[in-house]
């Protein structure tokens, strides 16, 4: 007896598992959210007639640095904050960036800096222009999601 009752329990058993298996049970996926791991900034876009990328030309203390060519007026005068010198202005300066990963929920950015005389930032599209030359200017990256995920970079003219 002792025998076909350990026999009945391992049928039973093995029964059990077959009938899960072929009714199968739903597996229930969470909803989380994907947070941005990191920010890259690997080059800079000079937005004029011939768009140029610019890379990373050093860092200093965990800072990258890019440099451009800054373009003078052509007529002598100085740039200005007005919207006619600014849609003339050759020293557009677009920032490349890469949020990381990219099936994060919310890869959106904000643009933190100080502002300057020197420097203006469109909004609508996300790009400095340079108004003077020799300057540099200090931007930092910061996602928007939560994660306080950020980068710093300085952009300098030559």
């Amino acid at each position: 007896m002792k025998k076909t009752i350990i026999i009945v329990i391992l049928v039973v058993y093995i029964a059990s598992i077959v009938v899960v298996n072929f009714f199968g049970l739903q597996i229930k996926e969470f909803d989380g959210i994907d947070y941005v791991e990191e920010i890259k900034c690997e080059s800079i876009t000079v937005l004029n007639e011939n768009p140029k990328n610019y890379g990373v030309t050093e860092v200093v203390d965990g800072l990258l640095v890019f440099k451009f060519d800054f373009i003078e007026a052509s007529n002598g005068e100085k740039y200005t904050n007005d919207p006619a010198s600014l849609v003339n202005n050759p020293n557009a300066i677009r920032i490349n960036y890469d949020v990381l990963p990219h099936s994060a929920d919310e890869s959106q950015v904000r643009f933190e800096f100080e502002e300057k005389n020197y420097v203006y930032f469109d909004e609508a599209t996300e790009t400095f222009v340079f108004l003077k030359n020799y300057k540099s200017f200090k931007v930092k990256i910061c996602a928007t999601d939560g994660s306080n995920k950020s980068i710093t970079i300085e952009i300098k003219s030559r």
